[in-house]
């Protein structure tokens, strides 16, 4: 679904350099490198343009704006060696979280409980399935939220775009990572149920001794 976007320059841009990264490991050599860091140059500067607009954004260049995110936060995967360390926040994981953002601001609302006629888009479900199982199955690695700031509802809400399409759909198993759409958003859901009770729990457990 992703390289059905090549047409856009800045997708292929992100295919190419994703693809020269593997190439390098087999065959290293330095115009390999250099393509790669040009392509991924093109794409950046590509994503840092829709960034900029992204209030008036619609339609296909929201979609183009998260595929984009997507592929450039998976070079960060790949490239362990360039991954920040801590106290800093991976790469990966905010491109991730960016890519969320929109698929929630474009979220059209439709659940599998509902009877509607809207057609579920392919292109859709890849980006809901690569971004949600990113940023879901980092949850339980991250820091606690704070119980006194954490809003109970707004999470239970967070990943209700994988919700969307037909019953049949998001008990599907998507090749993209051996997940259906329903399983990761119940893991969301558990991880949203176990974060505020862990968080006052471990400072108990911290003065205690």
């Amino acid at each position: 679904d992703f390289a059905r976007m090549q047409a856009k320059e800045g997708i292929l841009a992100a295919i190419q350099s994703l693809a020269g990264i593997y190439i390098y490991d087999y065959q290293p050599s330095e115009v390999v490198r250099r393509r790669v860091r040009q392509h991924f140059a093109a794409a950046e500067f590509r994503l840092s343009h829709l960034f900029a607009n992204a209030p008036t954004l619609k339609g296909q260049d929201v979609s183009e704006l998260i595929t984009l995110a997507s592929i450039l936060s998976m070079q960060d995967i790949v490239l362990t060696e360039h991954r920040l360390q801590r106290p800093h926040k991976p790469r990966w994981l905010r491109g991730f979280k960016q890519s969320e953002h929109f698929l929630r601001k474009t979220d059209p609302g439709v659940r599998f409980w509902k009877s509607t006629n809207v057609q579920l888009d392919s292109l859709r479900i890849s980006q809901a399935v690569i971004v949600g199982r990113a940023v879901i199955l980092a949850q339980p690695m991250t820091p606690l939220p704070s119980p006194a700031t954490f809003d109970f509802n707004a999470e239970t809400g967070r990943f209700g775009w994988l919700l969307y399409g037909t019953l049949k759909e998001i008990h599907e198993i998507h090749g993209g990572c051996g997940f259906s759409k329903r399983l990761l958003h119940l893991f969301s859901q558990i991880t949203c149920c176990a974060a505020p009770i862990s968080g006052p729990w471990e400072r108990r457990s911290a003065q205690d001794g």
